[in-house]
């Protein structure tokens, strides 16, 4: 999934560091470290998401970690840590990579 992530910050469980990646459409997600916290492992959809600059990520939506995770568990969040993700000037694609993928396979073809 295509996003654009506008804030980066990291959440604390006991002295776990876990990343928490916040985008452009308000989309919140959490780094797969939470894992050993959560009851339900497989009721969580597990995603990769790709920033504009091609970075990729493991994560799992945190509305749905929220749901799962095991009860007396304290998180921290100090709003000090929250960061603002500077971007890359990245000159934009005509076609989506499925469209130039086709049309190097028809060009390499010819």
């Amino acid at each position: 999934m295509q996003v654009k992530i506008e804030y980066t910050s990291k959440i604390k469980i006991d002295e776990v560091s876990i990343p928490l990646y916040i985008t452009e459409e308000n989309q919140v997600f959490i780094g797969l470290e939470i894992m050993p916290y959560i009851e339900l492992k497989q009721q969580i959809k597990q995603l990769v998401i790709t920033d504009i600059e091609d970075l990729q990520y493991n994560v799992y939506p945190f509305i749905e970690v929220c749901k799962f995770i095991k009860k007396n568990v304290l998180i921290k969040l100090n709003t000090e840590n929250i960061k603002t993700k500077e971007h890359k000037e990245i000159e934009k694609k005509e076609s989506s990579e499925f469209v130039l993928t086709i049309k190097n396979i028809v060009k390499s073809k010819k």
